[in-house]
């Protein structure tokens, strides 16, 4: 009888030992599970980076009063007014589309009124028309002052956009043209490198009155509605010379 109760005592123990073996196990998988979790929620929990293609910031009324945005041509942060309106655009352009940057203010009512590259600054009016360029100004076409009137420097426009006065500095050297309404150069100012020059014209734009000096003398020629010169006097060593041209521009007189 105390044989049988061993056997069965020693049986019970080595179930047990199983039973605790087993038991051990399964915590020590909870254990590690557990540590996963943590672990993976830790690392969660430290991401610093959000990825998305926009974001909107609105205020506590719900009004939208920044965004940034991005496409594959551009880049934008924009701020909103409290009418959520369109009051600046700061622009990063990086395709042929979308060329460089750029940084516009807007009025009151959404309306564009400034507008900053890396090349110019440009200012606007109520009406959307520029009055105002610094940098690079002006445009090529011929007319009486000169083949082109292109250059860096500053620009002045009026009320319909036309320019009518423009400041510019060239490889030449510095110039001022004055415009009518028309559009049409009237007087220019130029400092070239032999010297500087007048030029006035006609309201088609060609010159009637030039006023040079070079380092041998001074001119002034009156021309004709074709611009050929008709009337001219020159300064020089050798004393004042006057020149009388005919319709063509061949001189026809000269005194003395």
């Amino acid at each position: 009888m105390n044989k049988v109760n061993t056997t069965a005592l020693l049986e019970r123990v080595k179930r047990l030992e199983r039973q605790n073996k087993r038991i051990k196990l399964t915590g020590i998988v909870v254990v590690l599970g557990m540590a996963f979790v943590l672990l993976v929620g830790a690392r969660k929990k430290v991401q610093k980076e959000i990825v998305a293609e926009s974001f909107r910031v609105v205020d506590t009324q719900g009004r939208t009063r920044a965004g940034f945005s991005a496409n594959q041509y551009s880049s934008e942060l924009t701020f909103y007014g409290e009418n959520e309106k369109l009051r600046v655009v700061l622009s990063a352009g990086f395709s042929a589309n979308q060329p460089g940057s750029g940084l516009t203010l807007f009025d009151r009512k959404g309306e564009p009124r400034a507008f900053l590259d890396p090349s110019s600054l440009t200012i606007r009016d109520k009406k959307g028309k520029r009055r105002v360029v610094l940098g690079t100004v002006g445009e090529k076409r011929p007319h009486g002052i000169g083949s082109s009137f292109e250059g860096t420097g500053l620009g002045l426009y009026d009320e319909k956009g036309e320019a009518r006065a423009v400041l510019s500095v060239r490889l030449k050297g510095p110039r001022l043209v004055l415009f009518d309404k028309g559009g049409e150069p009237r007087a220019g100012l130029s400092v070239r490198p032999g010297g500087p020059m007048l030029v006035l014209s006609s309201e088609l734009g060609k010159p009637r009155a030039v006023l040079y000096s070079l380092r041998e003398g001074s001119t002034w020629t009156f021309t004709n509605e074709r611009g050929s010169p008709r009337v001219g006097f020159r300064i020089n060593k050798g004393g004042p010379v006057l020149g009388l041209y005919g319709i063509r521009g061949k001189r026809e007189f000269s005194a003395p």
